[in-house]
């Protein structure tokens, strides 16, 4: 009865577009397309071959081409430039999915949690395939795991249209008898219906509130498809003002009202999201505050009457000012689907984090003698209820159910959500889910009636999948939407409601249990949907409470135990279980014999939600055992493995090992007393496990320390082993060294490196860290609030020859730095003298100023600490750096910070000149970026620091005895600069300010050896501190300057 009650209220409906609540007629004879069908086939493409998991495929039963494969994976080594790499694997198999002569390009890409979701659109000629769409998930390590297709398979064709756009509207207008509005561009697309490729125009028309989109053949001007874009539903409804919280039947409540476009007198503003508005530069004493119920994101329309507006005379005493949007300013209809609307926009746009429905949507409101409310492809409307239902915009859920279609329609391309059988009712279950989940109610409308208690359905129901469809999409959206309730009940309302938003991405899901797969896909962390998700009970039993979907499964997964000559220490079997429930108490069982023996059964520990352990006893030399697993779950599912255990069983054997470890090393550099103890690190592996690694150094023919290395991590299929050498140095030793690895078995398998005699390093003066051992005592950290840091070890970029270098970019090769950075990479502590020299190897790719070859967006400095890190000052290289950083809000440096930077691509060897900070210190190089455009970023490889500890004064990185002086000093506006060079040669006399910029060049010429003076007059500088530079033949000298005026 409740049934016909609802489809009662039509007498009401005048004739709008469609998607209500109830069924509504569109108003017009609509023509569809054909929906694409699928068929399971039981051949893999060979392209996806040789993967892991097991691929679930289906195809078009007429051309053959891959519609769907998920439940598998295949690596692809892509892991990064996602979007263009993917498409060159999907066009290199081609043939595979139905693409024929098209093409593809990028359409959409959406990046969350760990993996990608990336969408391209069939084109013949660049003239996009109607339809044309192919959706791939992969995550970033480059795992990819499903395709989703509705490639077209389209043939080739004339691309010129044979009639006007004029007639292809005339076209519509001929069909429907009325004239009509072009509400969009007129595009030109390929069409594939009933078999046909053809050429057609595209567009949205508009008449009477209708808004339909159009397909007009272009060489015949026959109307191939008319639709509508309207989407309806019987839910409507309400600085700050009156609102009913969820419906009709509460109390009135007071809510702030966002983002309301506000006027004082002439000026304009927009309030923010909590209402509160602001103007500044305010001249006058008095003034109008006005406001209707419009703003940044809703404009409401009363179609009954003059629209809301607010208005006030205040003055400046009067701020702070408490504005009221009360019913004596507009109807209570208006400000509740103000408020509402915007409540649900923020929901989308920073819960769901989805920002298409950033726009000024049009919404109105008390349509009269109107019983349902609509979506019309822009905006939302909302009826006056009739004579037997409340207001439709009195109704949070029904302004939600509306909006939801909105979201869904702008997230949905072209026709892949057509308005019957499963995809339109999946349309309505999403509005109906997200309004019921938004006011944790399952119930639609309940409350809608005047005179009776009643509402339009629930979500919260027993349907099932496929007995319960009527073929009217309200009703059967009851379905699938009873399924989106009953997974958010077992997993929670915030992940639900991610899942379900982020699943219409994948592929745009318009079947029951296509969209379940869709939820597992992005649900998924680690690419392979096969292993479990971490929320797929939860999604497996919401959907098969409606028998939509396989439901539970129970499998074991095991790596058979190889050969081994271990006959101390129990063998592990580990088992991995696939399965939907929990595992029974005891449920996983592993059943050995000897020798062909008796069986043993050994119940499993579990490990984890899906990994169990079974041991079977150490046995002696050239023993024999066979088992196989068994288990179950609470729900009495079961497997075995092998498959036909007892029958069949796996088998191995414990034999001797004479094996030896395998070592990896990267032979020490020369050590200095400038960081002293000092960490090693080597990498071991053996076929049973590793004893013990060690180290012995040895001075003047004499062992100095045996070190022992700990097993600290692991590199499949390597072991780490970390020690500190921490003996007594002195410059000018040599030590010796040699690595001893020996494995557990009996007998001790021994690796010693190098095979013969000893590695060695000197102790000199010069500290190097060429990072090539992959790790190091370096670390990286944000500097600033609010910005980002990227540094990390790299890899695939390092000099000269080496394994690693420091990188301050993105960890793919060729990816871009992100915008806000600022960061440094700072070395451990380090002792110096009086005067040292620090050395590195720069490579460094910024956004440059396009006009100003001076000048850097982003870039990189270094800077030096003598209280552990507390403070940090800039230091300058020997040359000066050769930037500045562009004058910019979003840039964490001043403006004009010399720095390092550019555009040309090579390795560069930089020196700073470190005087007058002797003892202990660090040095960090810091990079940062603005809030825009960014490029390749900074490589630091082979940092130096040479110094000498006793205290000699001459300067080590000057090996020549140039020397450089001034006098006067201080001096007011010239000085005598004097200066000897040892050698002919180009010689350059500059000075620098102390940011490093040069503000004059004295001398560049060749001299003959000698004493020269010049005099420098600074008259047009001020005052402060300078540096005089002299340079010869790759030695420079320095002193300081103090002009005084």
């Amino acid at each position: 009865m409740k049934r016909l009650l609802s489809v009662s209220v039509l007498v009401f409906v005048i004739a709008l577009p469609l998607f209500a609540f109830v069924p509504q007629e569109a108003g017009f004879p609509e023509i569809g397309l054909e929906a694409e069908k699928m068929v399971r086939a039981g051949n893999i493409p060979e392209f996806l071959a040789g993967g892991g998991g097991n691929w679930q495929i289906f195809i078009d039963p007429q051309t053959g081409a891959l519609r769907r494969a998920r439940g598998g994976y295949i690596e692809t080594g892509i892991t990064n430039d996602y979007q263009d790499r993917v498409l060159s694997l999907l066009l290199d198999n081609s043939d595979a999915l139905g693409l024929g002569g098209a093409g593809l390009s990028p359409y959409k890409e959406v990046h969350f949690e760990n993996k990608y979701i990336l969408t391209y659109r069939e084109k013949m000629h660049r003239i996009p395939v109607y339809d044309g769409y192919i959706t791939v998930m992969i995550t970033e390590t480059g795992r990819l795991y499903s395709i989703t297709s509705h490639i077209k398979t389209v043939e080739e064709i004339p691309t010129v249209p044979a009639i006007g756009q004029d007639k292809a509207k005339s076209s519509v207008e001929g069909y429907l008898g009325r004239d009509v509005a072009i509400d969009s561009e007129i595009r030109q697309v390929i069409l594939k219906k009933s078999g046909r490729t053809q050429l057609a125009f595209n567009f949205v028309v508009s008449f009477d509130r209708i808004r339909a989109e159009a397909l007009v053949d272009a060489e015949t001007g026959e109307l191939l498809a008319l639709f509508s874009l309207c989407r309806f539903d019987t839910f409507s409804g309400g600085f700050d003002g009156e609102i009913y919280p969820y419906n009709a039947l509460d109390d009135i409540t007071i809510a702030p009202l966002p983002y309301i476009e506000v006027w004082l007198g002439s000026s304009g503003t927009y309030a923010d999201g909590a209402g509160s508005f602001e103007f500044s530069s305010v001249s006058g004493s008095s003034f109008s505050l006005q406001a209707h119920l419009k703003g940044t994101y809703v404009d409401v329309d009363n179609a009954s009457g003059d629209d809301g507006a607010y208005h006030s005379s205040v003055t400046l005493m009067d701020s702070p000012y408490s504005a009221h949007f009360t019913r004596a300013y507009a109807e209570i209809d208006e400000i509740n689907a103000y408020y509402h609307e915007n409540f649900i926009h923020q929901y989308v746009k920073y819960f769901l984090g989805y920002n298409a429905m950033d726009y000024q949507m049009p919404v109105t409101v008390l349509i009269e003698n109107y019983g349902n409310a609509y979506w019309d492809g822009h905006g939302i409307n909302f009826g006056d209820g009739g004579a037997t239902m409340y207001s439709f915009a009195l109704f949070a859920e029904i302004i939600y159910h509306e909006y939801t279609h909105g979201v869904t329609h702008h997230i949905y391309p072209d026709y892949q959500l057509p308005y019957s059988g499963e995809p339109g009712a999946i349309d309505e279950a999403l509005s109906d889910y997200f309004a019921c989940s938004l006011t944790d109610d399952p119930r639609v409308s309940d409350g809608i009636y005047l005179y009776y208690p009643g509402m339009f359905r629930t979500i919260d129901n027993h349907l099932c999948y496929p007995e319960d469809l009527s073929g009217e999409v309200h009703a059967d959206g009851r379905i699938i939407g009873g399924a989106f309730w009953d997974t958010r009940e077992l997993i929670g309302q915030p992940r639900c409601d991610s899942l379900v938003h982020l699943a219409r991405l994948d592929g745009y899901p318009n079947e029951f249990e296509e969209f379940l797969y869709a939820m597992l896909d992005v649900d998924d962390d680690d690419g392979y949907v096969g292993n479990g998700t971490p929320n797929a009970v939860g999604i497996y039993t919401g959907f098969y409470n409606h028998t939509i979907g396989p439901g539970i499964r129970f499998e074991l997964i095991h790596i058979p135990l190889m050969n081994t000559m271990d006959t101390v220490h129990s063998y592990r079997a580990i088992v991995n279980v696939n399965h939907t429930f929990d595992v029974a108490s005891g449920g996983i069982a592993l059943h050995y014999r000897i020798d062909g023996g008796g069986w043993t059964d050994v119940p499993c520990g579990g490990g984890g939600f899906t990994s169990y352990s079974g041991f079977i006893p150490a046995q002696p030399l050239g023993t024999q055992v066979d088992y196989y697993i068994t288990g179950s779950d609470l729900f009495g599912l079961s497997d075995t493995l092998p498959d036909g255990a007892p029958d069949s069983f796996f088998t191995f054997f414990v034999q001797p090992d004479a094996d030896p470890p395998i070592v990896e090393f990267t032979p020490i550099l020369e050590q200095s007393p400038i960081y002293w103890p000092r960490k090693m690190y080597l990498k071991a592996l053996d076929n049973t496990a590793i004893s013990s690694v060690s180290v012995e150094f040895y001075r003047d023919d004499r062992l100095i320390d045996h070190l022992g290395m700990v097993h600290i991590d692991d590199e499949e299929p390597y072991e780490i082993y970390e020690g500190t050498m921490n003996f007594p140095i002195e410059v000018g030793d040599t030590i010796l060294y040699r690595i001893i690895a020996v494995d557990s078995s009996p007998a001790s398998n021994s690796t010693t490196l190098p095979e013969e005699g000893f590695y060695n390093f000197p102790i000199t003066e010069r500290y190097i860290e060429d990072f090539d051992h992959g790790r190091t005592e370096y670390r990286h950290y944000t500097i600033s609030a609010d910005y980002g840091d990227n540094w990390h070890i790299c890899d695939y970029r390092s000099y000269p020859d080496g394994e690693y270098s420091w990188k301050c970019g993105s960890i793919s090769e060729g990816g871009n730095y992100d915008d806000l950075l600022d960061c440094a990479l700072e070395t451990p502590l380090l002792t110096i003298g009086e005067t040292a020299t620090l050395q590195f190897y720069s490579y460094i790719l910024t956004e440059m100023v396009s006009d100003d070859p001076t000048h850097t967006w982003d870039g990189g400095i270094v800077e030096l600490s003598t209280d552990m890190g507390i403070s940090w000052e800039q230091i300058f290289p020997t040359d000066g750096y050769p930037l500045q950083i562009e004058p910019n809000e979003a840039s964490p440096f001043d403006p004009h910070t010399p720095c390092f930077g550019g555009s040309s691509p090579g390795w560069g060897y930089e020196t700073f000149l470190i005087t007058g900070y002797p003892g202990d210190v660090k040095f960090r190089f810091r990079f940062g970026s603005d809030a825009h455009v960014t490029d390749e970023g900074w490589y630091i490889d082979r940092i130096t620091v040479q110094s000498r500890l006793a205290g000699v004064e001459e300067e080590l990185s000057l090996p020549d005895k140039i020397s450089i002086s001034a006098y006067p000093n201080p001096f007011n506006p010239r000085t005598s600069i004097e200066f000897f060079i040892p050698r002919s040669g180009k010689t350059t006399v500059s000075v620098y300010n102390i940011r490093g910029e040069r503000v004059a060049t004295i001398l560049d010429d060749f001299l003959s050896n000698g004493t020269y003076r010049f005099i420098w007059d600074a008259s047009s500088l001020p005052s402060g501190v300078y540096l005089a530079k002299l340079k010869i033949s790759g030695s420079a000298a320095t002193t300081k300057l103090l002009l005084l005026k």
